[in-house]
């Protein structure tokens, strides 16, 4: 894992926590929206690498 998708997993496991204490429903939806994220990131940044290598040569 890159350094990128555990900060976002770490930020979006505070905010869903956060959220969820406090009824928040834009603070659970940020949460998601992270936590997606740090589990996509990764293949989306390997991928785009790769067309680009592609694409150059």
């Amino acid at each position: 894992m890159s350094y990128v998708e555990i900060g976002l997993l770490l930020v979006g496991l505070c905010l869903l926590v956060l959220g969820y204490r406090r009824s928040d429903r834009n603070v659970l939806l940020v949460a998601a929206l992270l936590l997606l994220a740090a589990g996509t990131i990764g293949s989306f940044s390997q991928g785009l690498v790769d067309g680009v290598r592609s694409w150059a040569s």
